[in-house]
């Protein structure tokens, strides 16, 4: 196996001086032959990465933005690894400080993963990501919980309609599952939270509509800053009857009472954390 040391810098001297002749850009051939490891699967197999020569100003945000686009194209796909440090700098033509910069930037966006040891992985954003984004315009927006629970009653009450026309058997189970762990913990506020996250995700997930998903998890995910001040035994004593209705609807297929019930479940769930509020804020 040819090593990266030894074939990169005559190839990186000949593609750059004909790509910078020819068309001011950089150009380098990759091959995993130059990566000296054990599995290349992820590597295509001759791909011709072209990233403009960036501008001195920004450079930063420059990089960090031409590495984005290469990913959200198509060009480099979830799951690819990318050039090392040293490479994308001779790409850009800059230090390898500022493309480690720019490779957090691109990190904290969710579309990329360092595995130590491996090197640096396209990836698709987690859904934490998205929410602790939503969570910082939730906190310098003021945004007040009634406009989180008017989001999830338009998106969640749609989504257990069509869960009830798609439904799994396996989602079923997972949602018959949750509700005994709810049961369970219902005096330990982190468990029963987790359980409920998981039986909304579950409904989402099952609607089939995969934006409807993505964004139901990270609303969820996003609220955990009020839930887990509201939630106490008797709360979640009361309303895990609401889910075992829910739960009946959707085994049911029953897409107009799902619908209704879900409704009603998010209107109580909303009712009881304002009252929550109202009592702390009198403390």
């Amino acid at each position: 196996m040819i090593s990266y040391s030894q074939t990169c810098p005559i190839a990186m001297q000949h593609y750059s001086r004909v790509a910078l002749q020819k068309y001011n850009r950089i150009v380098v051939l990759v091959k995993k032959q130059w990566y000296n490891i054990v599995d290349t699967s992820s590597y295509l197999e001759e791909t011709i990465l072209e990233f403009d020569v960036v501008n001195r100003d920004n450079l930063y945000d420059t990089v960090a933005a031409a590495i984005e686009e290469k990913i959200l194209s198509g060009e480099i796909k979830p799951g690819d690894k990318l050039p090392s440090e040293n490479m994308l700098a001779q790409m850009f033509g800059v230090s390898r400080n500022v493309v480690r910069e720019s490779l957090r930037v691109v990190k904290e966006w969710g579309l990329v993963e360092v595995k130590t040891g491996s090197g640096i992985y396209a990836c698709k954003p987690k859904i934490g990501q998205i929410s602790r984004n939503l969570n910082r315009m939730v906190l310098l927006n003021n945004i007040l919980l009634d406009d989180f629970f008017d989001m999830r009653l338009l998106i969640e009450t749609r989504a257990c309609r069509l869960a009830a026309e798609n439904i799994t058997d396996k989602q079923l189970e997972i949602l018959k599952e949750t509700i005994v762990t709810m049961n369970t913990y219902a005096d330990d506020s982190k468990e029963w939270g987790d359980a409920e996250d998981r039986f909304h995700c579950t409904i989402a997930k099952a609607a089939g509509n995969k934006f409807m998903y993505i964004f139901t998890a990270s609303l969820i995910d996003a609220m955990r800053v009020y839930t887990e001040e509201s939630l106490n035994g008797t709360y979640c004593k009361e309303i895990v009857h609401s889910h075992t209705g829910i739960l009946e609807a959707l085994k049911a297929h029953d897409a107009c009472k799902a619908e209704k019930l879900m409704e009603k479940h998010i209107s109580e769930a909303c009712d009881w954390m304002k009252k929550t509020e109202q009592q702390n804020s009198r403390k």
